[in-house]
């Protein structure tokens, strides 16, 4: 399988940065709309980048591309590839069913029991549970680090994390018995039908496909759920070209380390 041409752009300041994807992005639009463009960025700054590309000379309109968080990129593949999209929960159902178990199972905790009554401890619970999709973390990870040999982990630290495990099994369970799909891990499907070409034929337009990521590695990195999605995209799109906020890549000003530890894992994976 053919692998994307990637491109990687960097700069100190994010004026620059920003003009440098405009530019591109304008630079691609003549092969719009018969091919296809989806520019990658965090969900909060979606809307102030929309109105500041269409207010840019050149642009031919947002509609030509298309401009999706992680989340809504995943939602987009389901409807494209059709059959794939899955009932699931909205993230207050989610806090919920998170708080009916934890006060159903409450002996099965050590230190949740007394909060469980709390919406919003659920509430924060929920979120919680969609980091330990974001960054690959288990239960049996959870319970490994708990009980590591050794470890100068504090007794109120390993009964979070056996607790923590234990939810994570719980919520699990009642996702597969409601037949429902925890939205959290919508990222991981959309990775697994983007690697799956003979049952998806109609992802097929990927091949013609630019994919621009702007916006990661100022404030965070990437999750790993989100980078091996676009590892996944690398092998069926045409171009994918990153946009990241940094000094050179071994330079040692701290306000740019996270965009130079995401330069560096460009570089490593790609």
């Amino acid at each position: 399988m053919k692998k994307a041409k990637i491109d990687v752009y960097f700069a100190e300041q994010a004026s620059v940065l920003r003009d440098k994807l405009f530019a591109e992005m304008i630079s691609h639009s003549g092969d719009w709309p018969d091919d296809r463009a989806f520019l990658l960025v965090p969900e909060r700054q979606k809307a102030d980048l929309e109105r500041a590309y269409l207010e840019e000379p050149g642009a031919d309109g947002l509609m030509l591309s298309e401009v999706l968080s992680f989340s809504r990129l995943a939602q987009r593949i389901f409807s494209e590839a059709g059959g794939a999209e899955a009932e699931t929960l909205s993230r207050p159902g989610k806090a919920i069913l998170i708080q009916r178990l934890l006060i159903k199972n409450e002996e099965k905790f050590r230190r949740f029991q007394n909060l469980a009554e709390r919406p919003a401890f659920a509430a924060e619970m929920a979120e919680v549970m969609g980091d330990f999709y974001r960054y690959d973390i288990s239960a049996d990870d959870l319970r490994s680090a708990a009980l590591a040999e050794g470890s100068s982990v504090r007794e109120i630290t390993r009964d979070k994390l056996t607790d923590f495990a234990g939810l994570k099994d719980l919520l699990e369970d009642a996702f597969d018995q409601m037949g429902l799909v925890d939205r959290d891990s919508n990222p991981d499907r959309a990775c697994r039908i983007i690697e799956d070409p003979e049952k998806y034929p109609r992802l097929d337009f990927l091949t013609t496909t630019d994919i621009f990521i702007y916006g990661f590695g100022s404030e965070r990195l990437l999750t790993v759920q989100e980078r091996r999605l676009l590892e996944a995209l690398s092998r069926r799109v045409r171009t994918m070209t990153f946009f990241v906020l940094a000094d050179d890549p071994y330079g040692r000003a701290l306000p740019f380390d996270i965009g130079r530890r995401s330069l560096l894992e460009i570089q490593k994976t790609y």
